[in-house]
């Protein structure tokens, strides 16, 4: 199934599952949309290759929401503090696992296929 690309991540389940239906997709990228919209402009081809780290069914920890997604309100929220809150954050901690796993995988699989397009230049 195809993808959706958006420059909004969406927060809850209820999100996600809406995003798929109304795209036909099977995933989210979230990350891949100012490069490929620089790309376009500029008439240069463009390919993403992502590794899922969450399920359909997973909604961001609240800690993570609360950080990325709603503004401060006015408070004194320094850099260094901010920062430190997620390396203290359990489920952030959950979360960053799961994508150095998925890194690894997906560095796995993408050694495999560059020398599968080497060989197939060189052919």
């Amino acid at each position: 199934r195809p993808h959706v690309v958006t420059d909004r991540h969406p927060q809850t389940a209820v999100e996600k599952h809406q995003l798929g239906e109304a795209h036909g997709a099977g995933a989210v990228d979230t990350t891949s949309l100012a490069v490929a919209q620089v790309c376009q402009g500029s008439g240069c081809g463009f390919l993403s290759i992502r590794a899922i780290i969450d399920n359909v069914d997973e909604e961001l920890p609240a800690s993570a929401i609360e950080r990325l997604f709603e503004p401060s309100s006015g408070r004194q929220n320094p850099l260094g503090r901010w920062v430190s809150g997620f390396r203290e954050s359990p489920d952030i901690k959950a979360c960053r696992a799961r994508a150095a796993t998925a890194a690894q995988r997906l560095d796995r699989f993408l050694v495999g296929v560059i020398r599968q397009l080497s060989q197939s230049v060189s052919d």
